[in-house]
């Protein structure tokens, strides 16, 4: 049997693997051409960032990832201050696009027709540029997109109706933009959809019972629009949406039922998240903006770390340097001037966010009251000496007992990602390890145990 199979197998010199390898070459030539030609269009500035574009094989230049076949797969340039527009980008030389990330750049003009000759592509990102102008209705045959993100642009007119045709889509995200009109009732097509995303906008109208149907949504967003008329009952249907943290924490009827097991849990989750993305991810991925407003929780207050248009795979041997992104507030100013991205960007912001969690509230007056006592010699009434049941959320009774003591621990673990200094910050890795190893801290009933035991002064700036 061996011996029949063998003349199917094609040789190397077979005319259909010829054909094949030509076919290949000429479509990498066409790549190659169209990146260059768009290259050409770009302002001086960019062709900086586009250094490595050269010569006629793109699958070894800059935020460009290809196919086994040596086809281009994947295009990633955000945060890249290209400035220019995407008129110039002849997308039918890319039959083998997948994926296109353009975010958080300098792009304007129009969104052009043609980006529906992508066939192939799951995953558009062109967030945060001046994008103008309306969304091409051909963006509608773009039959595999998963993921459609054109938020924070300067967007304007209707949602198109075909966009009712992207029946894959997961996630959709177009707001800060000014669209208007009314959302189109044939959204509720979209049966995969996990994030609904069209807030601050200038849409109008009702809003729509078809949204009803979208049994999978965790996400929706309609706020800060001109929507009018009552919410359908069909919305009852959407029984897997789920709140922000920050939401939570600001509703002063859903906190009551956000106990500190809850609170205790959310911290677990977002550490293991972390550190899954940090140390079982390859390559590594670095979230850049962990905040109270991009954690997820469910009706069971479990926590999903959401809204990755700012994190960065970290690629070896190759430089991790970027611009600034990331919530004021949750990121660690040293690691801020560096604009470097290392994995703990998200260790600082994890710590903020513990805090925050345990609080109830930002914990910024607590981290600068630390940070005073640490290089003050009075000790009076420094922060320090508070009591730690003073800093807890005082909308919901205090812990007690066992509870008590996983508290102090998280605030603890919380603490020990704050340091001034970030070769003393711990992984995410260990962080997540120890709160599954360690969960509390002894206390015993009459004690009133301070944050003095809890923090190391030395981890706040002077």
């Amino acid at each position: 049997m061996l011996m029949q199979e063998m003349p199917c197998l094609a040789s190397s010199r077979s005319p259909s693997l010829v054909a094949l390898a030509g076919a290949s070459n000429q479509t990498r030539n066409e790549e190659a051409e169209a990146l260059l030609k768009w290259k050409s269009k770009l302002d001086n500035e960019s062709h900086y960032a586009l250094s490595s574009w050269y010569g006629s094989n793109p699958c070894s230049w800059r935020g460009i990832d290809c196919d086994p076949l040596g086809n281009l797969a994947s295009l990633n340039l955000s945060d890249s201050a290209i400035r220019g527009t995407l008129h110039h980008l002849n997308f039918s030389q890319l039959p083998n696009l997948v994926v296109l990330k353009l975010a958080n750049n300098l792009l304007f003009g129009n969104i052009p027709p043609s980006m529906a000759d992508l066939a192939k592509l799951t995953h558009l990102d062109l967030s945060r540029n001046d994008l103008t102008g309306p969304i091409p209705a051909s963006i509608g045959n773009l039959s595999n997109l998963n993921v459609l993100s054109l938020f924070e642009n300067e967007l304007s007119g209707p949602i198109p109706s075909s966009i009712g045709n992207l029946r894959n889509l997961n996630v959709l995200s177009l707001y800060n933009n000014k669209l208007s009109g009314p959302i189109p009732p044939i959204i509720g097509n979209l049966s995969n959809l996990n994030v609904l995303a069209l807030y601050n906008n200038k849409l109008s109208g009702p809003i729509p019972q078809e949204i009803g149907n979208l049994r999978s949504l965790w996400v929706l967003y309609l706020s800060n629009n001109s929507l009018n008329g009552s919410i359908p009952k069909e919305i009852g249907n959407l029984s897997e949406l789920t709140g922000f943290l920050k939401d939570v924490l600001n509703n002063e009827q859903r906190i009551t039922a956000f106990d500190w097991n809850k609170r205790v849990n959310v911290v677990k989750g977002v550490a293991h998240a972390l550190s899954y993305m940090h140390h079982e991810c390859s390559p590594s991925i670095v979230h850049r903006d962990v905040s109270s407003k991009n954690i997820l929780l469910n009706e069971e207050y479990e926590a999903h770390i959401s809204d990755f248009g700012t994190a960065k795979v970290l690629e070896p041997y190759s430089s991790n340097w970027t611009s600034f992104v990331g919530t004021f507030g949750y990121s660690a100013p040293e690691l801020a001037y560096t604009m470097e991205v290392k994995e703990k960007c998200d260790v600082y912001s994890f710590g903020v966010v513990t805090l925050e969690v345990i609080m109830g509230r930002h914990p910024g007056d607590l981290l600068s009251s630390l940070a005073f006592s640490s290089s003050s010699s009075s000790s009076n009434s420094t922060a320090s000496r508070w009591p730690l049941k003073q800093v807890l959320d005082q909308r919901i009774p205090h812990p007690e007992h066992d509870v008590l003591g996983r508290v102090a621990f998280i605030v603890k673990m919380a603490f020990s990602c704050l340091s001034a200094k970030p070769e003393y910050l711990p992984s995410m890795q260990q962080v997540s390890q120890a709160i599954s190893v360690r969960s509390s801290i002894m206390i015993s009933a009459s004690e009133d145990i301070k944050l003095e035991e809890l923090v190391n002064l030395g981890c706040f700036p002077h």
